[in-house]
């Protein structure tokens, strides 16, 4: 699977969503065709990114920038999703893939806020599952970033 090509396919799926809250969502494309080793499954893979995705729509401001990102690092395929949103602290960053933790205590008790706090877990079993690794890196204030690493497959 090109993973350029994936992440296309999703930036022009959410294009409509980010152009309607005057949010750019700008895609940097490795320079060469990445592809993840064998048997990555497109669809959980597809959910992985659009949860992502859907959080950095759900708490980046008007006129704010999500940038996507792929690129070679050492025998990996590294995506990275920035946003400029609020960001949190790294104490919370350390917990978003938690089930059921919400860096926001007021989303708790308000569902319709937010999800169910189960998106990020289940998005870090689904990389997990292809051998990957999800991290976030974030600052109060300062955005966040969520980085994907993917083992890279052998030509």
């Amino acid at each position: 699977m090109d993973i350029n090509e994936l992440l296309g396919d999703i930036k022009t799926h959410y294009m409509t969503l980010f152009n309607q809250k005057h949010i750019t969502l700008d895609l940097m494309p490795a320079p060469a065709t990445l592809r993840v080793k064998a048997n990555l499954d497109p669809i959980r893979f597809s959910q992985v990114l659009t949860n992502i995705l859907d959080n950095a729509l759900r708490y980046t401001p008007e006129e704010g920038q999500v940038v996507m990102a792929v690129s070679k690092v050492e025998n990996q395929v590294e995506i990275s999703i920035q946003d400029n949103g609020e960001g949190v602290t790294p104490e919370e960053a350390a917990h978003l893939f938690d089930r059921f933790y919400r860096a926001d205590p007021s989303r708790t008790r308000d569902r319709d806020a937010g999800g169910s706090g189960l998106g990020l877990a289940i998005a870090k079993s689904i990389i997990e599952m292809h051998q990957g690794r999800i991290w976030v890196e974030s600052e109060k204030g300062k955005g966040m970033k969520t980085i994907i690493r993917l083992p890279l497959a052998r030509d």
